[in-house]
């Protein structure tokens, strides 16, 4: 009898997904910075730009050095995001 074996998704998949919700992320919190409530501005815009930047590094072939950083930061960084 044939056994059945759980096939792991490529890696090409996590990251293409990564880079999806990133996107998706960066562009949320972008759209809420031109929102009109200007206490919030400055917040929403800086993590905007902060996911911007860690996608950059995180797709750039020539940083593939430190890939295994930037994941983690990446991960910090979500986590504080959801945080606060």
């Amino acid at each position: 009898m044939k056994e059945l074996t759980l096939s792991r998704p490529q890696p090409i998949t996590f990251y293409t997904g990564i880079l999806a919700l990133g996107l998706l992320t960066a562009g949320a919190h972008l759209y809420l910075a031109s929102q009109p409530d200007e206490s919030l501005r400055l917040i929403f815009l800086l993590n905007g730009l902060g996911y911007l930047a860690l996608l950059v590094v995180f797709v750039v072939p020539q940083l593939k050095k430190i890939h295994a950083i930037v994941d983690l930061v990446f991960l910090g960084y979500t986590l504080l995001t959801i945080l606060l």
